[in-house]
């Protein structure tokens, strides 16, 4: 199949076909070069050597997740680890570009819709004891044929202990990454929703209630 396009991020290269995607997973040499390029442009390269771990063990501790766990591939994209280095996943809709194509419709009901179902997405991967760490909403995850997906594999973790501490600390308010490339009319109603379902009390209600 011919190859669409090009991406990259920290931890993979991206290459995109018409219905899938293949993610070739970054030796540290090149973690660290992407990094330390970003770290440069904001004066913070003292940071370099601890990034450059976290995102190394977010790797190795995330595909153990993934592999160990029963979650259902549907929800991780029909994701497919090809071998050590390469997997391959449907090619989904990133959910910032879902609600910005619904607001320019001016369909603000049925983005408002998309937002519900995508935090409860929350919730359903706690059911399978597995937590995306970055609540990166708008970027880590997807929708295919109206079905909210994960497209970040390697930022994942089956502790409790630490999703319970995380969400004690955060500050939906505050936290940039929750509404980046959210449509502003859009971003009080996320930020009211975040913090009325990603609770303590309903991580205790659903924390590997799912086989």
């Amino acid at each position: 199949m011919k190859l669409i396009a090009t991406r990259e991020g920290w931890q993979c290269k991206v290459s995109i076909y018409k219905d899938y995607v293949i993610k070739e997973i970054k030796n540290r040499e090149e973690i660290r070069d992407k990094i330390r390029k970003y770290l440069i442009k904001i004066n913070k390269l003292e940071r370099l050597e601890k990034l450059t771990e976290d995102m190394i063990k977010g790797i190795r501790d995330s595909t153990r997740i993934l592999k160990n766990s029963n979650i259902p591939l549907k929800l991780i994209a029909e994701s497919e680890f090809i071998d050590d280095k390469h997997v391959k996943q449907k090619r989904a809709r990133v959910l910032y570009e879902e609600l910005e194509r619904l607001v320019s419709e001016k369909n603000i009901r049925k983005a408002k819709e998309v937002i519900n179902v995508s935090i409860m997405f929350y919730p359903t991967l706690w059911g399978y004891g597995i937590h995306d760490k970055t609540f990166k909403f708008t970027k880590n995850l997807g929708i295919i044929k109206g079905d909210i997906v994960l497209l970040d594999l390697f930022e994942l973790t089956n502790s409790k202990i630490k999703v319970a501490s995380q969400l004690r600390k955060t500050d939906f308010n505050s936290k940039r990454e929750v509404v980046e490339r959210v449509p502003t009319n859009l971003q009080p109603y996320l930020i009211k929703k975040l913090k009325e379902e990603l609770t303590i009390v309903n991580l205790n209600r659903y924390w590997k209630t799912l086989k």
